[in-house]
């Protein structure tokens, strides 16, 4: 994936808001964090379990809410465990984001199926 200035390209910033590490969303663990299972273990606190199926224990209220090798490597940069928790905790942003991207994401299969229409046309008539 393309960076600019430590940024993805596709990142998904908030509105009104100057994007930064600390603020942007990366769809691509957006859309790895709605598929990992996270148990709630207290306010905050939550055990999710990763893709290789390690579990990590992420605490909201911490300076550094998870300790996975992605959250140390990239420092600022919202993991994908911390971002389950977020949407675990009902975070506005976080959802709103998630929302945005199935919406880009049903207006990219409308694109493609229409595109492709007349290739099934096509197909049907042979």
């Amino acid at each position: 994936m393309w960076q600019t200035r430590g940024l993805p390209v596709d990142a998904i910033v908030p509105a009104n808001e100057k994007p930064t590490r600390a603020t942007a969303i990366c769809p691509r663990r957006l859309r790895k964090a709605a598929r990992l299972i996270a148990d709630r273990m207290g306010p905050g606190q939550y055990a999710v379990r990763g893709d290789s199926g390690k579990v990590y224990y992420v605490d909201l209220s911490q300076e550094i809410p998870c300790m996975c090798p992605d959250s140390e490597f990239n420092a600022g940069l919202t993991c994908k465990h911390r971002l389950r928790a977020m949407m675990g905790e009902g975070d506005v942003r976080i959802l709103q984001a998630l929302g945005d991207m199935m919406l880009r994401d049903q207006q990219h299969l409308r694109d493609y199926t229409r595109a492709t229409r007349h290739l099934r046309r096509a197909a049907q008539r042979s």
